[in-house]
């Protein structure tokens, strides 16, 4: 399947000790932003936090919002307005992909939220949210059109806890014709995938966005702001080990790539998992990807295939897995 290469960027970014991050984007363009070099920077827009390029040991440069505390807008909000005067298109598919790390996890209030909406101005009440992800406590929350804020739970099912001073990269698949919401949490240095949210509602109904905020009641440090359109279809691609044991179960995971974000989930569809090169002893769950080697099963290769049907379209991928004694 083919993919969308984006051009003509135009981005304005102001970073002071209050916005963070300010930018104005086409429809045809997207947020690129990494933080290794300057923008240009202008007057404060709130003054209850303060925002400062920071690098870490190997050079790497990052932003750090921290509230300070002052009177004004709740919570100190980054925003990346995604149109100058108007919305995205109708029922858009939309990629928020970033790096993020949290200095602390003591504050019991939700904070170190990105939210993906719509809003008639900065500082504004009259908000709309589509998609969100944030932190409450030491956890990573999502939240769903008919669910409170729930924790976000790892690949053993147990709730992810949020290390201080460790960064995630984080690829959050809107689709507003669907109304749907895929997140994917990954280790940003390791690149291993540790939370999966497949096909989570949409928290609010929504046709169309203007904006992504990312906000703090304490401090949040941000990389690698990647927000863009695709157009209509990634690359799809399986996550899983390389190799499987006799008398051991692997579980496989239907993710996606692109040409900006290297691994992000794949919009809401009907999954189907099967052995296209099959061993005896080798057999794996057609619903759900978990691979089950029996203590019999001989040394060599299988093939996993994942077939995902997403209204008319179908997205496959295959892997190639070796069975061990």
């Amino acid at each position: 399947m083919k993919k969308k290469i984006i051009a003509g960027i135009s981005m304005t970014v102001i970073l002071a000790a209050t916005l963070a991050v300010y930018s104005i984007v086409s429809a045809d363009s997207f947020v690129n932003y990494d933080f290794e070099t300057g923008g240009e920077w202008g007057d404060p827009m709130y003054d209850n936090a303060d925002g400062e390029i920071l690098s870490e040991e190997n050079g790497n440069k990052y932003l750090k919002l921290t509230y300070n505390g002052h009177e004004g807008r709740g919570r100190k909000y980054c925003d990346v307005k995604m149109t100058d005067d108007g919305f995205y298109e109708e029922d858009t598919k939309l990629i928020v992909s970033y790096d993020v790390c949290y200095p602390e996890t003591e504050s019991e209030n939700r904070s170190g939220e990105v939210q993906i909406k719509s809003m008639k101005g900065y500082g504004s009440s009259d908000t709309t949210i589509a998609a969100r992800l944030g932190k409450m406590g030491e956890y990573f929350m999502t939240q769903g059109s008919e669910e409170d804020f729930q924790r976000m739970r790892d690949l053993n099912g147990d709730f992810l806890v949020i290390e201080p001073g460790k960064w995630y990269s984080v690829s959050i698949t809107l689709d507003l014709e669907n109304q749907d919401q895929s997140i994917a949490v990954f280790d940003r240095d390791t690149r291993q995938l540790l939370a999966l949210r497949d096909g989570l509602e949409t928290s609010n109904e929504l046709h169309n966005i203007n904006m992504v905020s990312f906000s703090t009641d304490t401090s949040i440090c941000l990389d690698n702001i990647y927000i863009y359109t695709p157009e209509g279809s990634m690359e799809e691609l399986l996550y899983g080990k390389s190799y499987a044991s006799a008398n051991t179960r692997e579980q496989y995971y239907m993710l996606a790539e692109d040409t900006y974000t290297s691994m992000l989930p794949l919009y809401r569809g009907d999954t189907v998992w099967s052995l296209e090169k099959s061993r005896p002893g080798v057999s794996i769950d057609p619903e759900t990807g978990m691979l089950t080697v029996d203590d019999n099963a001989m040394p060599g290769m299988v093939v996993v295939k994942a077939s995902r049907t997403v209204n008319d379209e179908v997205y496959e991928a295959r892997t190639i897995v070796n069975i061990t004694r």
